[in-house]
């Protein structure tokens, strides 16, 4: 007789619980689904013709949208199919987000990005103010508030949360199996990104050094979650990558084009991605290292 599943107080899984078949189908009905949302309804808003002032917009929500229907397909897949909560497979079954270690990661990455722009700006790069004016400014920013967090959730839970589980089950810790998953993990997650606008602007040694800079990213993100022991890690520091690259300092050339603050004109080039990944991620891992050396690291 087949043993039955281990729950939550809920009735949902436990994480770790549920089998691989359920995962491909919760990947395959995630996408699907909103590949098919995203082509009924939210592909007529590029060929809306704006004045120059919301040009962005069109783009910006086809992105944002698309995301959002990744994630809320994805609760509802992981709630009536895999019978698991979004804040189990991140958190774990007994756990909840920690928002002060959360607040505290977010500053530190944020002392990364201002440096690395500083410096960037001393070696030619071209940043202005957006000219579109107040209101368009501050609906970019009601846009990437509103939608952002889908979107890097909805990554956080398919690149890390996922293989997390699968490699920990409760207890994220770096055992073999959580390394070996990590290493697939950030290997997926440079594959997909590699079809960016950024990556495909490349040429010769230059995409090379893109693509690792995805495998970095992806694999910073993975660290900072088996350090913590759950995915808040991850989230935050993916969270504020994004925002502020949407709603603040917007780079033209690459994924998405908004309405931002600040246009950096300067053209995307391979070596530049890689400073600015090191200098932002550098003083996380710093912070990581003080906390560890501390005896301070919060683990669940």
């Amino acid at each position: 007789m087949a043993e039955k599943p281990e729950l939550e107080k809920d009735g949902s899984r436990a994480p770790g619980k549920v089998s691989v078949l359920r995962w491909i189908g919760f990947l395959a009905a995630d996408y699907l689904s909103a590949s098919l949302v995203a082509t009924l309804f939210i592909g007529p808003l590029d060929s809306l013709s704006l004045g120059e002032e919301w040009s962005w917009l069109p783009s910006t929500l086809s992105n944002f949208l698309t995301f959002a229907l990744l994630f809320f397909f994805a609760v509802l897949y992981l709630q009536l199919i895999c019978k698991m909560s979004l804040r189990a497979l991140l958190f774990g079954a007994e756990g909840s987000p920690d928002w002060a270690q959360a607040a505290k990661i977010i500053l530190v990455y944020l002392v990364g990005y201002v440096v690395s722009t500083l410096i960037s700006s001393r070696f030619g790069a071209e940043l202005e103010l957006n000219t579109i004016g107040p209101i368009p400014i501050f609906v970019n920013l009601l846009v990437v508030a509103s939608l952002t967090w889908m979107q890097t959730t909805w990554e956080e839970l398919v690149f890390r949360g996922i293989f997390l589980r699968w490699s920990c089950g409760e207890k994220i810790a770096p055992t073999l199996r959580c390394v070996i998953a990590g290493l697939v993990s950030s290997l997926l997650f440079m594959w997909l990104h590699g079809s960016n606008p950024e990556v495909l602007s490349q040429s010769g040694i230059d995409v090379a050094v893109a693509f690792s800079i995805y495998f970095l990213a992806g694999a910073s993100l993975y660290f900072f979650d088996v350090a913590f022991g759950d995915a808040m890690a991850g989230c935050a520091v993916h969270w504020i990558n994004n925002f502020v690259g949407f709603a603040l300092i917007n780079q033209v050339g690459t994924v998405v084009v908004t309405g931002a603050l600040v246009i950096d004109h300067t053209p995307v080039a391979a070596a530049g991605m890689l400073v600015y990944t090191a200098i932002c991620y550098i003083p996380v891992y710093l912070y990581i290292a003080y906390l560890a050396k501390k005896g301070a690291l919060p683990r669940r």
